[in-house]
């Protein structure tokens, strides 16, 4: 009985996953809440040498990648369909066709700027990137 409730004490600090910010460095969490202030319903995940926390700011859900000095190397935040630039809601409608915005992210990748878009359609849902100006980014993985 004893080594069961010892067992039970010890193996949460070797499982690997969610965290609630205990484990993550003092630089990742400064860099966090000044970048991120409102951030609210916060998990931790530690992805090697990354650590990534996905939040919520008001609805919206984001996600951030920080390195172990506390730099912010990639971020996204979910945004509405309005706030998506001209240029990529006019490649979507004519690139296409027949298919409905489904779910929006707007990422910053170390200053590097791209849209996550998720269409519904048929005969099959598409997850597409694209760039400021509306060209389809196929170097680009989705996040």
């Amino acid at each position: 009985m004893k080594y069961f409730i010892s067992l039970l004490l010890i193996l949460p600090a070797y499982l690997p996953g969610h965290s609630q910010g205990n484990d993550i460095p003092n630089a990742v969490m400064k860099t966090f809440k000044a970048k991120f202030p409102a951030a609210a319903k916060t998990e931790w995940e530690r992805k090697g040498d990354i650590y990534q926390a996905e939040f919520e700011i008001g609805r919206a859900d984001h996600k951030a990648c920080f390195d172990e000095t506390g730099r912010l190397t990639i971020y996204k935040m979910e945004i509405p369909v309005a706030e998506l630039p001209v240029p990529v809601l006019k490649a979507i409608r004519k690139q296409y066709k027949g298919y409905t915005i489904d779910d929006v992210d707007k990422v910053d990748n170390s200053g590097k700027i791209y849209y996550q878009v998720e269409l519904d359609g048929r005969p099959a849902d598409a997850k597409v990137i694209f760039s400021p100006d509306g060209a389809i980014l196929n170097d680009e993985a989705f996040w």
